[in-house]
């Protein structure tokens, strides 16, 4: 997982999270 997140790019590595953490039913906001 580690070396995936060093390969993506900080806008890939945001929309997996939330992708991610939408899966598990958790609501996040967007800090920009």
């Amino acid at each position: 997982m580690a070396a995936l997140i060093d390969l993506a790019t900080p806008e890939e590595v945001r929309k997996l999270f939330r992708l991610a953490a939408e899966k598990e039913g958790v609501i996040l906001r967007d800090r920009d």
